[in-house]
């Protein structure tokens, strides 16, 4: 990894898992319990966010698709898409950007999104627990069987 990219950026166990995947040339990264900071205690943060998105930033560049769980802070995934752009967070119709169905990012004031955003169907969650038709009764849950 060091040869391929010059670098030697790697100060966490995250991070040497994405230059893995990218060294791979992995199409898609989800991640997902990856956060670094918490939204209630604003000043606790994990050591390694830097070196994180460091890695993932060279895995978008390279073209990989990275997906970020919507709670996390990494990559700001939790912040409200208002303020994603620092500045424009202060307009009364503050720029948003979002990917189209391509995976492309275009940019468009809040008022443009809000008048073309269709109705959501409410989805049902999916609740996994001790009644779900494919476990036994009585047997332990095993990780191996989901």
């Amino acid at each position: 990894m060091l040869k391929e990219w010059g670098c030697h950026y790697l100060n966490n166990t995250v991070a040497y898992a994405i230059a893995f995947a990218l060294y791979n040339k992995i199409g898609h990264l989800q991640m997902f319990g990856v956060d670094f900071g918490y939204k209630g205690n604003l000043y606790f943060a994990e050591a390694g966010r830097a070196c994180t998105e460091f890695w993932l930033s060279k895995c978008m560049s390279d073209g990989m698709k990275v997906e970020v769980a919507q709670s996390s802070y990494l990559l700001d995934a939790a912040v409200p898409a208002e303020e994603k752009l620092y500045g424009y967070h202060r307009l009364d119709d503050p720029l948003i950007v979002l990917s189209d169905d391509e995976g492309n990012l275009q940019s468009m004031n809040r008022s443009e999104v809000v008048k073309n955003q269709k109705p959501e169907k409410e989805k049902e969650p999916v609740l996994i627990d001790r009644n779900d038709s494919h476990l036994k009764k009585n047997e332990p849950v095993e990780p191996n069987k989901w």
